[in-house]
């Protein structure tokens, strides 16, 4: 790890005041107490509500709702007071709840510059096109002035933005683990990481990244930098059991809303490039929250008012958000972006999934006129899918199987131009992203089509259609996804498919079927794709374990070695196939299932809908 020549924070302060002192001088036209422009709140106020978003020194934001006990029209900033422990401290102090000491401290756990270039470039190549919850060009920025001043850091003060916003180091920890994280192998093999133990600079860059977080009480005082960061590191923090998944989205959700990300009408006073990167950090909660209730079984955390609060991202590069007002679109000869044409479909689909879970868990049995409307909203959502796709460069039918050995076989360290964010190029991102989202409109075809399904049956000539069709719509899945593992150019985005719960669902479907249908045309074809997706499931848990274990005290994950209950399930199931004589006459199973399916009953119109749903996307 480097060994940077970093001050105190109190030479740092003292070498800000001289600083800024002169810059003072030169400025004839600023005048006023600069304490207290410094410590006055900045409040923007939602055009169709009272609501507005307190705007503090400190990168600290507050939303504040009408139904709150001490909010009163006109008396704003006394409102505000009940939130902001820090409204009387030194401006040229951070804000007191930060321990600004040992923040900056943890510098001295920072690998050293080549070796975090190195990292950077791995997260943006590998994570931000999944997760693209940055702004790349003010990334880039920031980055490079804080190491900037890191090589000169006995006679310049810290920047501006690290003084009045320390959480930016939470931002950097969590970026360069993450980077660390996902490096695939050819990776660590480079010049700039050859020699860097993959297992020791997680750990301690993980380490780090906690113990920011910690300093900065984020639960207490959270701020858009350590939002980001929980967001980013999420995925490689190893797999928490669902109900401790929900708990934590929840709170993520509470922690995003009082920053204000589930109301856009409360954001007039934040820059274009600010609004635009919210959306994407809030449609991805909304992803998350939908994802975590597909898992668990209960209702999302966020009611259906969240998923029109606030506008759908647009698929514009970073580098082309400007000062357009948001009623005006942008250009057409905008530069695209795959990444977020990507995260535009997972958030359209994750809205209407969120709709289909919420009528399916509302306690009253779903209408057929109800399940007509969702299953238009289906194929609209499948609609939207394909234009998104079609916008995507093509070389080969990547969602078919087709890749071409130029793309399969290459590597960010052989082939790093293939892994740009270029609309106009086939690359590798494309070919992934195209597999992607075709999955995406599977997810949407099974969360409507599966709970209709009676149970599996193969004395019944129903039950036997039913089964049947989802079986062979799980192999088409199958043949879809299988590509995503078994390309070797894939291998940056590895680590998605480990919080992706589609496969999971399809597997217990598929050896569901297997158990209970065993004379089927369908079951060779349908063994094959799960043996396969099972080994490649438990290959890539097996691959994320080493740094995957938690060291949070709060937190107790599965032994080191050990896989997700999820996923043992489904093993267990998988290697009883061959021995057991099906689930039917599973004891445990005929006292949890109730007799009476009428309320699920369908007429023959709604099982057409299903079917014209699903029919698409069989392969041949």
């Amino acid at each position: 790890m480097a060994d940077l020549t970093t001050p105190s924070w109190n030479e740092a302060i003292r070498l800000s005041n001289v600083h800024d002192d002169s810059a003072r001088k030169g400025r004839s036209t600023r005048g006023g107490n600069d304490s207290v422009v410094a410590s006055s709140a900045l409040t923007s106020y939602s055009s169709t509500s009272g609501d507005y978003l307190s705007l503090r020194r400190g990168a600290r934001a507050r939303y504040i709702g009408q139904a709150f006990w001490g909010f009163v029209a006109g008396k704003e900033s006394v409102t505000d007071d009940f939130f902001d422990d820090n409204r009387n401290v030194n401006p040229d102090l951070p804000p007191s709840h930060i321990s600004s000491m040992g923040m900056f401290s943890l510098l001295q756990s920072l690998p050293t510059k080549t070796v975090s270039d190195a990292l950077l470039e791995v997260f943006f190549f590998a994570v931000w096109p999944i997760s693209p919850l940055v702004h790349c060009p003010t990334l880039r920025a920031d980055y490079d002035e804080f190491w900037d001043w890191c090589r000169n850091s006995d006679t310049y003060a810290p920047p501006r933005k690290v003084r009045d916003d320390p959480t930016f180091l939470c931002l950097l920890f969590a970026i360069l683990y993450c980077g660390a994280s996902a490096a695939p192998a050819a990776s660590w093999m480079g010049a700039n990481l050859q020699g860097v133990s993959k297992e020791t600079t997680v750990n301690q860059l993980r380490s780090a990244y906690e113990t920011s977080l910690s300093l900065c009480r984020h639960l207490d005082h959270p701020t858009f930098n350590t939002l980001v960061s929980t967001l980013l590191t999420g995925p490689f923090l190893g797999q928490l059991e669902p109900m401790r998944e929900l708990t934590s989205i929840s709170t993520t959700i509470r922690l995003a809303q009082s920053i204000g990300l589930h109301r856009e009408g409360s954001w007039s006073a934040l820059s274009p490039v600010d609004r635009e990167i919210r959306r994407r950090n809030w449609w991805y909660i909304l992803r998350l929250d939908v994802q975590s209730s597909i898992s668990t079984g209960l209702p999302p955390c966020c009611g259906s008012e969240s998923l029109d609060a606030v506008d759908m991202m647009d698929a514009i590069c970073d580098e082309e958000i400007g000062d357009l007002p948001d009623s005006v679109a942008p250009s057409p000869e905008s530069k695209q972006s795959i990444a977020l044409m990507f995260a535009i479909g997972c958030s359209e689909t994750a809205r209407l999934q969120s709709k289909i879970v919420t009528r399916l868990q509302s306690g009253r049995a779903l209408t057929q006129d109800a399940l007509r409307e969702l299953v238009t909203a289906g194929k609209k959502i499948q609609q939207n899918i394909d234009t998104l796709i079609a916008r995507i460069p093509s070389q080969g039918i990547p969602e078919r199987g087709i890749i071409p050995s130029r793309l399969a076989n290459a590597s960010p360290s052989t082939h790093p131009s293939l892994y740009k964010d270029d609309a106009n190029e086939p690359t590798v991102l494309a070919a992934w992203s195209r597999i992607m989202l075709t999955l995406l409109k599977f997810d949407v075809a099974i969360l409507l089509q599966k709970p209709f399904l009676p149970p599996p049956d193969s004395s019944n000539l129903q039950s036997c259609k039913a089964w049947t069709s989802m079986a062979q719509l799980c192999v088409s899945y199958f043949r879809t996804i299988l590509p995503i593992y078994q390309t070797p150019a894939f291998s940056p985005y590895k680590w998605f498919c480990n919080s992706y719960y589609g496969p999971l669902q399809c597997l217990f479907l598929t050896i569901t079927y297997l158990h209970c249908f065993k004379d089927s045309k369908v079951v060779p074809l349908a063994r094959y794709f799960v043996d396969e997706v099972i080994e490649h499931t438990v290959s890539c848990d097996q691959v994320a374990q080493p740094s995957a274990e938690r060291s949070s005290p709060n937190c107790q994950p599965p032994a080191k070695g050990q896989m997700p209950l999820a996923i043992r399930v489904l093993v267990d199931l998988h290697s009883r196939l061959d021995s057991d004589p099906g689930l039917n006459n599973d004891p445990q199973s005929a006292n949890t299932v109730t007799d009476d399916y009428s309320a699920l009953d369908l007429d023959l119109a709604s099982i057409a809908d299903l079917d014209s749903l699903s029919s698409p996307l069989l392969l041949d």
